[in-house]
């Protein structure tokens, strides 16, 4: 199975409490997501940050730049069987590497937060449902919901979901979020939603704020 190079960040005296794992988007880098540590290490006492790179090089060309899955193979349609199996496969490589980072770190499943952006948080939801045991958490900044009973694999627990999206988004447009919100509660998935009038595919300051006040309600709540 392919093995996930990573960059980390620690923020604990002794031993890690809590594992935050940010999954990048299509075409970016585990490097660039990683800079968000700096905004939520203050609300997630002893934690540790790892970003990891996705599995393959991004299909665009360009160097240090990586894709979970294809999206120019998916095409403009999004019809999820033309990548069932790659989608299916990048979140059996993810899982695995998720698996052996709580194991290395001796963090149990709820002190596990998710963070992705955009195909990292259709990573990070679909990890929240594949995992054995539920987690702290998933943060989706401008992510579209995949659910695995879309490739013909089971939910095997429900994660608390915070749907962040700009409604100006010109790379995933809001109805995903729309959808997403619709999916979650046909499933009685619990999530929260965040929409935003004048946010486009990014995250900025206020999008930021919301995830940290999810993690807060989330850490009050264990």
């Amino acid at each position: 199975m392919t093995k996930l190079s990573f960059l980390e960040k620690n923020y604990y005296t002794t031993k890690p409490k809590y594992l935050v794992i940010l999954l990048h988007g299509y075409g970016s880098n585990g490097s660039n997501l990683l800079e968000l540590s700096q905004y939520f290490e203050k609300f997630i006492p002893e934690s540790k940050f790892i970003a990891p790179n996705a599995i393959e090089p991004w299909e665009g060309g360009f160097f240090d730049s990586y894709q979970w899955f294809s999206l120019a193979k998916w095409g403009s349609k999004r019809d999820i069987k033309i990548v069932k199996d790659e989608i299916k496969k990048a979140n059996e490589t993810l899982k695995s590497f998720i698996l052996d980072q709580l194991k290395l770190n001796n963090i149990e499943e709820k002190n596990l937060f998710l963070i992705g952006f955009s195909q990292g948080a259709m990573m990070a939801m679909y990890q929240g449902f594949i995992l054995p045991k539920k987690i702290a958490g998933v943060i989706s900044y401008s992510g579209k919901l995949i659910l695995p009973e879309h490739i013909e694999e089971k939910i095997l627990s429900k994660p608390d979901i915070c749907l962040i999206h700009g409604k100006k988004d010109s790379i995933l447009p809001f109805c995903n979020f729309e959808e997403a919100s619709n999916e979650l509660l046909r499933i009685d998935n619990p999530f929260t939603s965040e929409p935003f009038d004048d946010l486009d595919h990014s995250i900025n300051l206020d999008a930021i704020k919301a995830g940290i006040n999810f993690i807060k309600k989330q850490l009050k709540n264990y």
